[in-house]
């Protein structure tokens, strides 16, 4: 398969790899629209290419493969790319210096909720734990930390970053009231995800405060 640039009303399609012999998938355009992330096996092995949105020869990014790949993600401010693999790994591309690094792994697997704060700065997933429930977790591009941001006794996942940069939302099960089954002759918990923020900052307010309809006089 190759990758295809396809204009939405007027232009012309364009290959912009030419490599019948080899799987190019997960297209990513830039966030300038100037470059192609993909994941291809030309090589031999998955490895993260980038080509111009004009076509031309595609850059080999990564060199160390051996591995399945997934789609990679780019950072707002375009100075980075992150992407996973089968094996659980988190890897982030600082396109400057062209600097790979791998921030975390999980045992389970895939990682498949990862995503880039709006600043390009953090980048926040989930992990399993050895209790088998999955935390959220974020990593650094200041400083290159991984850092754990929920308990590991509560299963938290799909991070999702406040495009104000307040707050990190993110799905939680918690509320496990048992009920008993109306079919079976056993427990069954019922809508026990709910949506959480983390605020991000000390002086971020709570964005569900107080209410009243006292009058005040």
């Amino acid at each position: 398969g190759d990758v295809f640039s396809v204009p939405i009303e007027k232009g012309n399609t364009r290959n912009l790899t030419h490599s019948s012999n080899a799987h190019d998938r997960w297209a990513r355009w830039s966030p300038d629209g100037s470059k192609i992330a993909f994941i291809s096996d030309i090589s031999g092995e998955d490895e993260l290419y980038l080509v111009d949105q004009a076509g031309g020869k595609p850059e080999r990014i990564t060199t160390d493969g051996k591995v399945m790949r997934y789609a990679p993600a780019w950072a707002p401010d375009g100075k980075r790319l992150s992407l996973s693999d089968k094996d659980g790994r988190i890897w982030v591309v600082t396109l400057e210096d062209r600097k790979v690094v791998e921030v975390a792994q999980d045992p389970t697997g895939n990682v498949p909720d990862s995503t880039w704060s709006p600043d390009g700065g953090y980048l926040a997933f989930s992990l399993a734990s050895d209790t088998g429930l999955r935390s959220v977790h974020v990593w650094s591009a200041q400083d290159g930390k991984l850092r754990r941001v929920t308990s590991e006794r509560i299963n938290a996942h799909e991070p999702a970053w406040d495009p104000e940069g307040r707050y990190l939302y993110y799905l939680s099960e918690r509320e496990l009231t048992p009920q008993i089954s109306g079919f079976e002759l056993n427990y069954a918990v019922n809508r026990a995800t709910g949506i959480f923020a983390l605020a991000l900052r000390k002086d971020v307010p709570h964005p569900f405060p107080p209410e009243s309809d006292e009058m005040v006089t």
